[in-house]
């Protein structure tokens, strides 16, 4: 099913972060001497090709002149299958700069680690991301669920909360609207569980004006929407995803030679009916 998932400016933020935090200040200079050869930001994804990944020069400085061509070989490694793909440059003007995005197309398999490695004469920068598995889930109870009924979500093979990330979607006055859903517990097995009703979601979506239109009747906020269905949308990531004060501090990252971040992840969305409001 082919969907924008909520919440990923924050993963797309890092593609452009070197840009926005110089803009196109020619005299831009590596963040220092020891930061390495080249930045990498990007993510392979279980949901299928192609894959993009940003590559910068950090000697280079953001001039339309400088960042024209990019004098790289890029690979992208299967560490299991030794499989090696060498990477099509793929560039985009942005705001004066151009930028390096190399595409991937080989099929990314759960539970494998892959390896970038950015080749210049005798350099390397290098970063690897380790695939989560696929992930097992499924949402209860069966059937289509009430308004002000509970929704768990039962993600059964995730137990780290850092490694998770989950929202709700409504049909609202044309596109989905998503809300961020946080309360997540462990099983009894050790499994992630996350918990929500859909009233709880209109009521964070839709005005209080709109909602007096049915008193403020929580059974009956889901007669508002324009469809009866809401929609949950996952993100799992990999085990070695970087933490969030990796993004924050790219001098941070786990990549060698360089800069940035590399990881991987699994997503979907499912979808649950909402029983008519009385």
């Amino acid at each position: 099913m082919s969907h924008t998932h909520p919440g990923w400016n924050w993963i797309l933020l890092p593609l452009t972060g070197l840009i926005l935090l110089t803009g196109c200040d020619a005299s831009f200079q590596p963040i220092d001497d020891d930061a390495g050869l080249f930045s990498v930001y990007g993510y392979l994804t279980l949901s299928g090709g192609p894959h993009f990944l940003r590559v910068k020069d950090l000697d280079t400085p953001l001039t339309p002149d400088s960042t024209r061509v990019l004098d790289a070989t890029v690979t992208l490694k299967n560490l299991s299958t030794g499989r090696t793909e060498t990477l099509t440059d793929s560039i985009v003007l942005f705001e004066g700069i151009y930028t390096h995005n190399f595409r991937a197309d080989q099929d990314v398999q759960p539970a494998t680690r892959y390896r970038i490695t950015i080749t210049q004469g005798d350099g390397k920068t290098r970063a690897t991301a380790t695939m989560p598995e696929e992930t097992e889930v499924d949402i209860e109870p069966n059937g289509a669920v009430g308004c002000v009924q509970n929704v768990f979500v039962n993600f059964q093979n995730v137990s780290r909360k850092r490694l998770l990330q989950m929202s709700v979607g409504i049909p609202w006055r044309g596109p989905l609207n998503w809300v961020r859903v946080s309360d997540f517990y462990s099983g009894d097995d050790g499994a992630l569980i996350g918990q929500f009703n859909p009233a709880s979601i209109v009521r964070r979506v839709v005005s209080e004006r709109v909602l007096g239109t049915v008193g403020f009747q929580p059974e009956k906020f889901c007669s508002l929407l324009d469809r009866n269905r809401i929609y949950v949308a996952y993100t799992r990531f990999g085990p070695d995803w970087p933490a969030d004060s990796v993004r924050a501090d790219p001098t941070r990252s786990a990549v060698k030679n360089g800069l940035g971040t590399f990881g991987g992840l699994d997503r979907d969305t499912l979808v649950k009916s909402i029983t008519p409001s009385p």
